[in-house]
This record gives C-alpha cells, structure tokens and sequence, in this order.
C-alpha cells in the first residue's frame, strides 16, 4: 500500500484551484519494493507530484537503493505540460 508524500495544492489566478490537502492526508513513508531480480532489483514508487521533490529519488536511490523509480500521475492540462516531460528526464 501507498500513501502519496506531496499532496498538490494550487490556485492559478485565473485558472484553476485544486486541493489535495482538502480530502487526503500525505504519507509519511516511502513505498519499494524488491523485484526479485538481479537485473531490476529494487523499486521506488511515488505518485505524480512527488516528482517534483529530488530529493524523494535521492533518498529511494541512495538509502533504499532503487534501481528504477515509478510516478504514475495525472497531471492536469494547465501545469502538467510545463512539467512532467522534464521532471521525467531530470529524475
């Protein structure tokens, strides 16, 4: 099971407000897990915004020695464009 750590909150002036924080409660712990290959190794998931944070993949890379991090996420058609692409690549 995963609880989102970053819960996204946002009020364009002029576009749209969405709250996460107004429904859910933000996990305190980082969710992998272990393939069970020598080829992938560990996992690290977190939940679309958490992407934004470097350092959530620092820590899942470094203490918990992931091989490959997972964001599933839905991005919405205002900021989402700006960033998932080069979040993406910069992870």
């Amino acid at each position: 099971k995963h609880r989102k750590v970053h819960l996204f909150d946002i009020d364009v002036k002029g576009g749209i407000t969405f709250k996460e924080s107004d429904t859910l409660t933000a996990g305190d712990t980082m969710s992998v897990f272990d393939t069970g290959s020598d080829l992938f190794g560990m996992v690290g998931v977190g939940i679309c915004y958490d992407i934004r944070f470097p350092e959530y993949a620092l820590l899942l890379t470094q203490k918990y020695a992931c091989n490959i991090l997972i964001y599933p996420g839905a991005f919405n058609l205002t900021t989402g464009p700006a960033h998932w692409e080069l979040l993406q690549r910069a992870r």
